[in-house]
């Protein structure tokens, strides 16, 4: 993870890099405090999860993640990136220490779809052609 920037109720917000520990820290006292808020983590190795809390009612929040990383090349020289759009395991037993476990935070599901945008610059000498299999680009 290399940014992380939400718009909530029209205001921008850019997130700063923190350690872990500090990160939640801060985010919990926002919450705690009122404030809209942000989190980004890292769960394990490629695996992250992002929390938004405090979102006014009715209104709209944008998050902006970037990542930047080295993709392998396959067999036939091709590299592959996926983007699921769902971060957590849907069930998990209780008492779980896996770190993609669900979390505790009360959530509420609003009634609007999520809407995914994807952007991507290749830095690469060679590359001659992006598709993807499930969507236009």
């Amino acid at each position: 993870v290399v940014g992380l920037e939400a718009v909530i109720d029209g205001r921008k917000v850019k997130a700063v890099i923190r350690e872990k520990e500090e990160a939640r820290q801060m985010y919990d006292d926002a919450i705690a405090s009122g404030y809209s808020a942000a989190l980004a983590e890292e769960k394990t190795g490629d695996i992250f999860s992002i929390s938004l809390g405090n979102l006014p009612p009715l209104k709209d929040a944008e998050l902006h993640l970037k990542l930047a990383g080295v993709l392998p090349l396959d067999a036939e020289g091709g590299v592959r990136f996926s983007l699921p759009a769902v971060l957590k395991p849907r069930y998990t037993p209780v008492g779980s220490t896996d770190p993609l476990a669900k979390s505790e935070a009360a959530v509420h599901q609003g009634t609007a779809p999520a809407v995914f945008s994807f952007h991507l610059e290749v830095a690469s000498r060679g590359v001659s052609d992006v598709t993807s299999p499930t969507h236009q680009l």
